[in-house]
């Protein structure tokens, strides 16, 4: 089996050719033998890539997969070629010599029927088996322990052998044999264990035949033992441990007598190695039936043992022999007895071989195996442990020099030091073999030498071994000595493991324990390399050696209780050396797969030992249990169990206080970081808790349970409490969360168990019985392959007694008892395992029914607690806490989403969507976000909730729920959600932060006008139910708008630039839905949900925004609507006459009759239009007369009109005007309907050409049929006796032809009736100017936007009259810019003077003339700050872009008005609230965040605002000390003072809201107020000391005079801007000594303060009671300030924390 790498065999799917050897064994014979790791280097394994059979692998890759294993069989060259050879072959042996090695069955070869006689030479004999140079090698020193099957084999047995069992076949052929052949040839380094020539027996003189132990053997030892051969040469890092030998097919070993070398060997010498007997065999194995005879059998292996036996007491006589006669003989003459010997041993006294090592090991393993060890004699062993004793003590002399032992030593020198160690390895396997033997004498197991031992053992381990588990920069020096130090490093492994059986048999001293502890911790916690090419050792075998360690401190922790405590609290404190690294520190690989950390499956057993019965405990139990259950016993039972039971309790208490101590270790250590230093503490707990939830589930690590219940009970302690920080409190929620979710996790997906409470019924405890029994079981069955499920099976068993204690109900009892019953019986009947019925179920099984009992223990019923203690976070006062919390809720909801819909969880979450601060919002529409989409019912619970936070404060929660909003709205099949949602975003588009706009546009422009699924496969009629649903949608959102025309307004910018796009997308899609409009409009019934009004008021939508949208014939269609009588309410004629004035000019060439027809319809109702719909009939009107190219009837209407005005016209003129009926009709109505009339002719028709029409009528003035009408308006907007109606009717329609003709707005007449109409105070009359203003210059900017787009263009004629300059030409230029400049003053003081849609209006024409450049921006920046601080949204997000757009262009220029922009926003305020105060006290300050957001990339704007608002803050104290006064003058500057308080307490609130970026912000801020604490501060400090010193002297009472009034006040705002100082200080957390050196301009400020912020809390600014007065009359509160003030000035100045 060549090339067996150790893989595990494959688990592909069947049909799938293996591809390797390894992949292949599964499918041959050979199935049950594992490849040796070792052999991986051997050769190159083949592999099948392109074949479809090894056998058809290419010639190169055959050569090559062979060419490493034909150079094993050459002789050896050189001495790095013979060390490879060497190390193979030790690497099998070691392999092939374990007692873990299955015995290999299968029937006999034939080649046995073809052996030479056995006369032959040995070597003969071997190569008669047909094997190469290598493979005789590995034959002849391997003991690999196999079986022949019982079928009848017709190859005869061996001649002459006797049919002995336990005889060797090597045994029987060396009798025969007198010399071997092969004599390798080896370093001198090595030939340290070589011995001396071989000498004959019959040259021994009389001493040495007097020692002689031969003569103990019987007849038949004595003809079945033959001679050794000349003494073997071992090579010390090639030697290996002996094994198991193979079986003939008659029964015979084959020994491990190694002919490696020329020996001779004395007779008494030869034995056999230990057969193995695996106890757990498996059942399609077994060699013998029920049927065969079991006599033969015993004597076999009756016969087999007295071999065994007799073997082992031979050599053990040899060795005695060999040092009696090392004693006696002085000659100096080597006999053959000396073979036993080291050569040129640095020792006093002789040591034992190698060999002799390993082959007095193996037999006593087969000896204490085949139960014969009792019976050697004491003495023999004792004398023997003294032999062996020697090399230990040899060993304790190496002077281990330098960090890796070997530092300034020659190479001859370092190979002696190892194989000293080496062999004081084996030594000390053999020593610790002799004490495993299950013997009583107590004489046999010796502390003492125990002692000398594990201090040669730590001695090799701290100074070589520990020190090569870090990477080392240096380690190529070590290289030569590499396969040496591993081979020491697996001895010392194996030499590990025997000491952990002795712990578990034998007591061994506290003294000797407390050495091994910290050998065993240093191994544990050494520094582990990143990855296996970093570590000299492999990570392989330092992780082998580390396990072993584990199970040393283990056991130490089971069988020393005095020890736990000291051995706990040693482990924990070297928890800081673990690695951080969740790849480096995980390397313990579990059984059910996955990895944790070693020191985690360290505490997990140290738990479950502690909670484990004792031996102690066991034998009481064993006396209770055994009692009889007689009727007359039941007392006495009774009191059994309970005595049970409460020493089951105590171990459970136990284990819990471990547990305790660990969890208690980590979160203290972890808790209490506060610095990056402390940080891996934090690091490692998390490790801790992963990997304790890793094994949860699997029934070996229940300590897991104890250890998550421990630390989840912390953090529960943790998690809400105020005492403790924020950090503190987060940590805690973080654990609790991914503890909660493993739980939820394990509710969600196993099977629920009845709950054990007085509920439970017969059937229910039956079925947990049974769980736990069979988790019992399993345990106990896995101790004999686990060195873990000891503790494990411990733990379980006490927890399940404990859980069965907790039992009190009748109904149940009698099972309970039954349950206990058999757990004592467990205790004291050792076979018990053996009597219960028990299928081998997988591990997966196990795992499921552990998973379903862990569910009755306490951690489970913790997870209410767990998700409570989450749900009070969200209500914390902490904005840490409570977004911490909102993340980890969003732990459970990702795996369980219908958690959302919880009545509880929607009323907290609820609640944080409405939280106060933006982060807590953003973390609740975050955790909603990720699953409201994934059930319907959570979607349907919570989407008007985020659609509310679409109109969030916080930039960032707008942003998530508009992205939110767009998934909901693709998920979802309701049309009520889909409307709504396309509600807010189109609200949206008003954003002031611009990506939320634009992405908001994106976003309908995707859901509505995006690329629908309409492929090549997919039919019309999908196309178009795609298109009726976006239609429908869009229908719904216009019937919202109209209840919101500002939606409306939202709709038409959406459609007007998306048509600017020029999409082709956008117009397919436009123009179906414009089809499917006019089908639905055809098709309508009053039964529609959808009104007329709606379709109609859509498709002007697509009108207005794209005229190429529409056909000739669509608009036939519409003709009959223009006679439609329309209810007062109703807008549907309102729509199709803007579908018709926007589709005229555009839709082409229409039929003579149908443009008469609608002309006359026009006309006729011409007078019945109302004023909206009369804006848009007029041009509708013209477009279709210049058609029909007939204006005259347009001129004879407008004349008609002008006669019907002519008498009101009189009577506004003579100031007497009448208001009565005239025929049923309003003479208001009538004049109001026919001068917007005129005013809509005189702004869309020219008339001109009609001029002596106009003339004829009576009265009438003008040069210009325009300037007819503009002075017929005049009349009614300036005559006083004119009702504000029609005068602002008048006034309006004037603005309308200015339009038209610029030049309206150049007479005096037309100023003058704006002005008057501004001078009125009528708020309408100045609204309507406004409105009047911003259309036309609105209008002017639409005009030259079509100039400039249309300029350059190749078809452009050139215009010769601007060329020429004709002054006509440039006769509107300049009309916009004046008035502007003549009115933008007024706009100014209009826009702040309320909140309401007059201010609106003010502020669009103020963004319309400052986007054009017509007004100075430093005059209006200003009062932008002001409107950005409005409670108005509209008007502060418009403010806010005008700002940002003036900021863009002319940021040097702007930045200097921003101080007065903060008092413009106090006088602002003051206006708006009347008084401050109020509205600071209700915590509703204003915020200057959107002024400091357009700075934050300019350090040094943000620098000069700063400095320039902390010095505004300042003032002259001299100005508010006058006492000599005039009462008026004193009145006044008392206002003043009132009003500088008043400001200085709002610049406060606004500065104390602003989130500073870096830390030279809030310095900058806090330098500028200690700069006026320290000069007026000082001033007025000094100022209340002499006026308390003047009344004092003149024994004056204070009274409400001036001077303390202006003292009161003075000293409020110092104490104002010292409580702002203090805040932001504190908020920022800057200390007085970084405060006081700081200065600004620095290069140290550059340096060090441009790191960011670390805002603590988000808390506004409380101001003391004393500094809310607006009054100061009354005496003690003026004191109080003069006293609050002195108090602060004074301890500042004795700090001298000043910056003067």
């Amino acid at each position: 089996m060549d090339g067996g790498n150790g893989a595990a065999r494959s688990n592909g799917s069947q049909g799938t050719i293996p591809t390797t050897v390894n992949g292949a064994l599964q499918y041959t014979p050979l199935v049950s033998v594992t490849p040796v790791s070792s052999a991986t280097s051997l050769l190159q394994t083949p592999e099948i890539a392109q074949q479809t059979s090894i056998f058809q692998l290419a010639e190169q890759q055959s050569v090559e997969s062979r060419q490493s294993y034909e150079m094993l069989n050459n002789p050896p060259s050189t001495r790095e070629y013979k060390d490879m050879v060497e190390s193979h072959l030790s690497g099998l042996r070691d392999y092939l010599n374990t007692r873990h090695l299955r015995p290999v069955k299968f029937e006999v070869p034939s080649v046995f029927a073809s052996l030479p006689s056995s006369g032959a030479r040995l070597d003969a004999q071997v190569k008669a088996y047909g094997l190469n140079p290598f493979a005789e090698r590995l034959l002849l020193t391997s003991d690999v322990p196999y079986q022949y099957s019982n079928a009848q084999n017709d190859t005869p047995p061996l001649a002459g052998a006797n049919i002995h069992s336990g005889i060797s076949l090597n045994t029987m052929l060396n009798t025969l044999q007198t010399k071997t052949t092969f004599v390798p040839s080896l370093p001198q380094s090595t030939q340290f264990f070589s011995r001396s020539p071989p000498a004959d027996n019959s040259d021994l003189g009389p001493k040495q035949k007097k020692h002689n132990h031969t003569d103990r053997l019987t007849a038949r030892d004595t003809e079945i033992i033959a001679d050794f051969q000349d003494p073997v040469v071992v090579p010390l890092e090639h030697s290996a441990t002996v094994m198991q030998p193979p079986q003939t097919p008659n029964g015979h070993s084959l020994s491990n007598s190694s002919l490696i070398s020329k020996s001779t060997y004395p007779s008494s010498v030869v034995g056999t190695s230990p057969i193995s007997a695996p106890s757990n065999e498996s059942k399609k194995r077994k060699l013998r039936t029920e049927s065969e005879e079991i006599a033969p059998v015993i004597d076999e292996q009756a016969s087999k043992s007295q071999a065994a036996l007799d073997a082992l007491q031979g050599l053990i006589d040899n060795i005695f022999e060999a040092d009696d006669d090392n004693e006696l003989d002085t000659s100096g003459v080597r006999s053959e007895l000396s073979a036993v010997w080291v050569i040129d041993s640095p020792a006093d006294e002789p040591v034992l071989c190698n060999e002799y090592q390993i082959r007095i090991d193996g037999m006593l393993r087969r000896a204490i195996n085949m139960s014969m060890y009792a019976k050697i004699s004491v003495d023999d062993i004792l004398r023997l442990q003294k032999i062996c004793l020697r090399s230990i003590r040899l060993a304790n002399r190496i002077e281990w020099k330098g960090r890796d032992g070997f530092e300034e030593s020659d190479e001859s020198a370092v190979f002696r030091d190892i194989a000293i160690a080496d062999n004081a390895l084996k030594t000390a396997k053999t020593i610790f073999r002799t004490m495993l033997g299950f013997r009583e004498e107590k004489q046999i197991f010796s502390e003492d030498l125990v002692k000398e031992i594990l201090v040669f053992l730590s001695a090799i381990i701290d100074n070589l071994i520990n020190p090569l588990i870090p990477p080392m920069p240096d380690i190529d020096r070590l290289q030569p000595y590499k396969k040496l130090i591993l081979g020491l490093l697996q001895e010392a492994i194996r030499v590990i493991a025997l000491v952990y059986q002795l712990l578990e048999e034998q007591d061994i001293g506290e003294t000797v324990i407390t050495r091994f502890e910290f050998v065993c911790i240093n191994v544990i916690f050494a520094e582990s390399p990143t990855s296996s090419k970093d570590s000299f050792l492999g990570t392989t075998h330092i992780e082998n050696l580390r396990v072993a360690a584990m199970d040393i401190l283990a056991q130490i922790f089971a069988s020393q209780p005095d020890q736990r405590t000291f051995l706990l609290n040693e482990i924990l404190t070297s928890l800081e050396k673990l690695p951080v690294s969740r790849l480096s520190a995980r390397q313990y690989r579990l059984v059910g797969g996955g990895n944790i950390q070693l020191v985690t499956a360290l505490i997990l057993r140290l738990v479950q030992t502690a909670g484990s019965m004792s031996k102690e405990q066991k034998f009481r139990s064993t006396n209770l249990a055994a009692k009889s259950m007689s009727t007359d016993e039941q007392e006495i039972e009774v009191s059994e169990q309970g005595e049970f039971l409460r020493e089951c309790a105590q171990c459970n208490a136990e284990a819990m206080k471990s547990s305790n101590d660990v969890i208690n270790f980590l979160v203290d250590r972890a808790m209490k970081a506060k610095s990056r230093d402390d940080q891996p503490c934090r690091i490692l707990l998390d490790l801790f808790t992963e990997d304790f939830l890793a094994v949860l589930e699997s029934p070996e690590w229940p300590g897991a349970e104890v250890l998550l219940r421990s630390l989840t009970m912390h953090m529960i302690t943790f998690a809400n409490n105020d005492k403790e920080s924020a950090q503190v409190c987060g940590m805690a929620l973080d654990i609790l969360g991914i503890i909660g979710v493993k739980l939820l996790l394990i509710r969600n997906n196993t099977t629920s168990l009845p709950e054990l409470n007085s509920s439970a019924s017969k059937s229910d405890m039956s079925q947990i019985d049974t769980i736990a029994n069979s988790i019992l079981l399993y345990l106990h069955k896995s101790q004999s392959s686990d060195s873990t499920a000891k503790s494990s099976f411990g733990y379980f068993f006490t927890t399940w007694a404990n859980l069965l204690s907790t039992l009190d109900l009748e109904e149940v009892k009698p099972l309970v008892e039954t349950s206990v019953r058999k757990l004592m019986r467990s205790v004291s009947d050792d076979a018990w395992a053996t009597k219960e019925d028990f299928e081998d179920e997988s591990l997966a099984t196990m795992k499921s029914k552990y998973s379903e009992f862990s569910r009755l223990l306490p951690l489970h019923k913790l997870y209410d607690r767990i998700f409570s203690e989450i749900l009070i976070s969200l209500n914390s006062e902490r904005i840490t806490s409570r977004t911490k919390g909102l993340r980890v809720l969003g732990l459970f909801v990702a795996k369980d989403p219908a958690i959302l819909t919880s009545a509880s969880v929607f009323s907290n979450v609820s609640s944080r969507l409405r939280d106060q601060s933006a982060q807590v919002r953003d973390a609740a529409v975050d955790t909603i976000g990720k699953f409201i989409l994934t059930k319907p019912e959570v979607t349907q619970k919570y989407y008007l909730l985020l659609c509310e936070r679409a109109n969030d404060t916080g930039t960032a929660v707008r942003k998530r729920v508009v992205k939110l909003l767009r998934d909901i709205f693709v998920a979802t099949t309701d049309l009520d959600i889909k409307v709504e949602i396309t509600d807010r975003l189109l609200r949206r588009l008003e954003d002031i932060e611009e990506s939320i706009s634009e992405l908001s546009r994106k976003i309908l422009e995707d859901l509505y006008f995006g690329p629908t699924k309409r492929s090549s496969d997919i039919d019309e009629l999908e196309f178009k139910m795609e298109i009726e649903a976006r239609t429908q949608n869009l229908l719904r959102i216009r019937e919202h708008g109209n209840r919101d025309p500002k939606l409306i307004k939202m709709m038409q910018s959406l459609f007007g630039e998306l048509s600017q796009s020029n999409s082709s997308t956008w117009v397919i899609i436009s123009k179906a839905m414009v089809e499917n409009l006019f089908e639905a409009i055809i098709d309508w019934t009053a039964t529609n949900q959808v009104s007329m009004q709606s379709l109609f008021g859509l498709l002007a939508l697509f009108a207005v925004t794209n005229k190429n949208l529409f056909e000739a014939e669509q608009l036939v269609a519409l003709q009959s609507y223009l006679q439609h009588e329309s209810p007062k309410d109703d807008l549907t004629t309102f729509y199709v006459l803007v579908v018709f004035r926007n589709i005229l000019p555009v839709v082409g060439a229409l039929r003579t009759k149908f443009s008469v027809e609608v002309q006359q319809i026009l006309l006729t109702r011409l007078t019945k239009f109302n004023l909206r719909e009369l804006s848009e009939a007029v041009p509708c009107l013209w477009d279709i007369s210049l058609t029909l190219k007939d204006t005259r009837r347009l001129a004879a209407t407008t004349v008609s009109c002008l006669k019907m005005i002519a008498p009101n016209k009189a009577e506004a003129l003579s100031g007497h005007f009448k208001s009565y009926e005239q025929d049923n009709v309003k003479i208001e109505s009538k004049v109001i309907r026919l001068l917007h009339l005129l005013g809509m002719t005189g702004r869309y028709f020219n008339l001109e050409e009609h001029i002596a029409m106009f003339r004829s009528i009576p009265g009438i003035k003008g040069r210009s049929v325009v300037e007819m009408i503009v002075l017929t308006l005049q009349v009614f907007a300036s005559a006083k006796c004119v009702p504000a109606k029609i005068k602002k009717i008048a006034i309006r329609n004037i603005g309308n032809m200015a339009i038209s003709h610029p030049q309206i707005y150049m007479s005096k007449m037309a100023l003058g009736v704006l002005d008057d109409a501004w001078r009125s105070g009528d708020r309408d009359l100045m609204d309507t100017v406004i409105k009047m203003l911003s259309e036309f210059v609105a209008h002017d900017q639409e005009k030259a936007d079509l100039a400039a787009k249309g300029r350059g263009t190749s078809h452009e004629s050139v215009d010769i009259g601007v060329l020429k300059g004709d002054t006509h030409k440039f006769a509107n230029d300049g009309v916009s810019a004046s008035l502007s400049q003549r009115y933008l003053d007024k706009i100014l003081n209009v826009a702040v003077a309320t909140e309401d849609d007059f201010a609106l209006s003010a502020t669009l024409f103020l963004e319309k003339i400052v986007t054009q450049g017509f007004a100075n921006p430093r005059a209006c920046v200003p009062t932008l700050i002001a409107l950005e601080t409005s409670t108005n949204s509209a008007i502060r997000g418009l403010a806010f872009d005008i700002h940002r757009n003036l900021h863009t262009k002319y940021e040097s220029l702007i930045d200097g008005s921003y101080t007065e922009g903060l008092k413009r926003a106090y006088e602002y305020h003051s206006l708006q609230s009347g008084s401050f105060v109020d509205e600071g006290m209700k915590g509703s300050v204003t915020d200057l965040s959107p002024l400091y957001s357009l700075m934050k990339s300019n350090r040094n704007s943000k620098r000069k605002f700063l400095t320039s608002v902390a010095r505004s803050l300042d003032f002259e104290f001299s100005k508010f000390s006058t006492s000599d006064m005039r009462q008026d003058v004193e009145k006044n500057d008392y206002d003043l003072r009132i009003q500088h308080l008043k400001f200085v307490r709002f610049a406060a609130y606004c500065l104390a809201r602003i989130s500073y970026g870096t830390v030279e912000e809030p310095h900058t801020l806090i330098h500028g107020c200690d700069k006026i604490t320290g000069s007026t501060g000082m001033i007025v400090f000094m100022a209340v000391t002499e006026y308390q010193t003047q009344k004092m002297q003149n024994n004056q009472e204070p009274t409400s005079d001036i001077a303390l009034q202006s003292l009161a006040i003075a000293s409020t705002i110092v104490y104002i801007i010292w409580q702002l100082r203090q805040y932001i200080r504190q908020t920022y957390n800057l200390s007085d000594q970084a405060c006081h050196a700081f200065t600004p301009l620095s290069n140290k400020t550059m340096k060090e303060f441009s790191r960011p912020t670390n805002r603590s809390s988000n808390d506004g600014l409380v101001l003391d009671s004393v500094c809310l007065r607006n009054e100061f009359d009354d005496v003690e509160e003026n004191l109080i300030a003069l006293e609050k003030m002195r108090e602060v000035l004074a301890a500042v100045d004795a700090k001298e924390n000043l910056v003067l």
